[in-house]
Parts: C-alpha cells; structure tokens; sequence
C-alpha cells in the first residue's frame, strides 16, 4: 500500500515538471537573454550598395589660392623712376606704426626700361633682393620711356611696331626679374599727364605694361580713372586721401604733390590690404596667381620685326656701364646702388614737404609765361 501511494505522487510530480517546461519560452524567444552589441556597419552599408559616400562624408582640406600668402607681416618694396619715388614717400608716410606693411624702396629720377645703358635695372634689382627682405615688390616707372631704344648700333624708334615690340620684351625682363626672390609683384600704370603729347606717348606706353604684366598674372593696378577729370584730361585738383579737394598735380604736369602722393599711395594699400585680408580669410576669393615665366609675350611676328636679329630670351640690348649722363654730366649713381637724395636736395625736399623745385628756364616743362 505504501509503495503505491510513493508511485502516484513521482508520477504526479514528473507530470507537472513536464506541463511548466511547456508554458517557458524557448531559449530564441527569452525576452531578457543576454544583452547584445549592435552591429557595426560600414558608410557603404548604409546606404545600400548601389549608392556612393556624399562628398560631406570624406571632408578634404579647401586649397587656398590667393595672391599673396597668409603671414603675420609684409615687406613691401617701392621701385622705379621719380614718381616711384613719390609712392615710396606716400606709402612710408600712410603706414606709420603699421605693424603689418613695412614699407621701404629705391628709385632713380631719370631712369626707365627703354635706356638700360643708362641704368639698368635688371642688374640692380638682384643686389636690392639680396640686402632686403621683399614680400611684396610695387613698381612705377616708364615716364622717360617715350625715346629710341637700341639694338647694337640700330636705333628703334618710339611710336614704331618694332620699338613696341622691344619695349614689351624689355617690361617682361623686368618682372621676371623682380619674381626671382619670390615676391608678388604690383605694377602701377603711369598717371595721366598735362601736356596732350607727352599724355598720349605715355598713354601707350601703359597699354604695353598692362598687355605685359596680365600676361604675366602680376597684379595691374591701374590709377588713371582716379586721376582723370571730367573732361578726360590730367587731374590738378581732386580729392586727396581723406576726400578734401586739394591740389594733387605740380604744375610742371608731371609730378605729384604731397597730398597727391599720399592719394595715389592710398590707392595701392587699397588693393594691398584687400589682398592680405583675402590670403588670411577661411573662405578667400579664387584667383588666378600662375606666374609663368614670360620669354616672348610679343609673338613671332613682332619678334621678327626686330632686325638686324630677333632677341634672344636674354636680351639683346647692351647694358655696358656708362659714367656719364646724356646730359654729359657725371652721375656718381649710375656706378653703384641707387640712394636717395640728401635731404637739401631739391628731389628730397619735394617728396618730403611738397616743395617744388623751379623748371629750368626754356625746358619742356617750363610753363611761366613769356611775352
């Protein structure tokens, strides 16, 4: 009786161990389980395997391409004839305890680029490179350019297809070789001028420098709108650095006054200082800064114009030194670097206090009035 008893209640418990192993979950359906790290996926599962990664996805690094590179400072150099002198002077005095723009400069009055014989400043910008630091080279000059140039013994001259022919290879010399340290170049256009012949030789000799310099990607900045009156001719009155109507011109119509080159200097640290905000912005304006060397800008059939031979990528023309002006007179200046004028020196008195020097009697630009 016992036994029984002992075996109906092993059957009964066996029973219900079997009916509650039914009602639990299987172990794919355990709603807790063990916990589980989410799969990782690539960009290109994500978006399916037809379908590319957006450009947002793989950020490149923007290649900035502005004319003048992103630095604290800059170095800027002033070159060319007497009115180069006269920015030089405008530029110093406008950026007096500038910390950004330093600016310093030579400039020989009587000099150009179609008397190389005279001074030839493809020689002496080199030596000017290796005394100085230059960031930034601004160059003014041609206004003794409207004279024959030579070829050896053969005298070209102005007006002439051939001269211009000349005169374009001579501006492209003259730009490779103020690249050579690396600065970016500025060419300023000659201003317009009072007398209506000397205005339109001069005229023509800015519309050779512009052709050349943008064939060269190097900055043109042309001033003449700013310096032209209402009638087209030469401005001696306008409106000076800070807007106030002032006398601008000398009255030999070629110079600048004082307050002239101060305005004239503002123009060019206008287009400086836009260019070095651009370097060091994060979102700069694209520009086109390829500098390429230029050995003929002129084309073959201007080269050919120029016998007896063509120009070699050299030059042709002779830079032999001379000690002697055309006027015949010796200029020590010729022999060494160029220097500014001592400071009794009629030249240093005009660019530092506005004091024009007297044309002399009977001279082209003697304008006094004579009965």
């Amino acid at each position: 009786m016992r036994l029984k008893v002992y075996i109906a209640v092993a059957l009964f418990l066996a029973g219900s161990s079997w009916a509650v192993a039914q009602e639990q979950p299987t172990p794919t359906q355990d709603p807790i389980g063990p916990l589980r790290q989410p799969a990782t996926t690539t960009v290109q599962e994500r978006i399916g395997p037809d379908e590319q990664p957006s450009a947002t996805d793989e950020q490149t690094p923007e290649k900035r391409n502005t004319y003048l590179p992103a630095q604290e400072s800059y170095d800027v150099f002033v070159l060319g004839d007497s009115l180069a002198g006269g920015l030089y002077a405008g530029m110093e005095r406008l950026t007096i305890g500038n910390k950004e723009l330093k600016v310093d400069g030579r400039f020989k009055e009587d000099s150009g680029i179609a008397r190389p014989e005279f001074y030839d400043w493809n020689a002496a910008i080199p030596k000017i490179l290796e005394s100085n630091k230059v960031d930034i080279a601004v160059i003014l000059i041609g206004t003794n350019d409207a004279q024959p140039m030579t070829v050896g013994d053969e005298r070209i001259e102005f007006g002439t297809p051939q001269w211009a022919a000349l005169y374009a290879r001579e501006v492209d010399r003259l730009i490779n070789t103020a690249r050579q340290g690396g600065a970016a170049v500025y060419w300023v256009s000659l201003p317009p001028m009072q007398a209506l012949s000397y205005n339109a030789s001069i005229t023509e000799i800015a519309a050779i420098q512009k052709r050349q310099a943008e064939a060269a990607a190097v900055k043109y900045i042309d001033v003449r709108p700013q310096l032209t009156d209402a009638d087209g001719g030469m401005m001696v009155r306008g409106p000076d650095d800070t807007g106030e109507l002032r006398k601008i011109r000398d009255n030999d119509g070629i110079r600048f006054m004082k307050v002239g080159n101060n305005k004239l200097a503002r123009m060019i640290l206008d287009v400086i200082e836009a260019d070095i905000a651009n370097a060091r912005s994060t979102t700069p304006v694209s520009e086109n800064v390829a500098a390429p060397i230029v050995e003929d800008a002129t084309g073959k059939a201007e080269a050919d114009w120029l016998s007896p031979e063509p120009l070699s990528a050299e030059g042709a023309i002779t830079t032999g030194k001379s000690d002697a002006a055309p006027n015949g007179k010796t200029d020590l200046a010729l022999r060494g670097a160029i220097t500014e004028p001592p400071p009794e020196h009629p030249t240093a008195r005009f660019f530092r206090t506005g004091e024009s020097p007297p044309p002399v009697p009977g001279r082209f630009d003697d304008f006094s009035y004579t009965e």
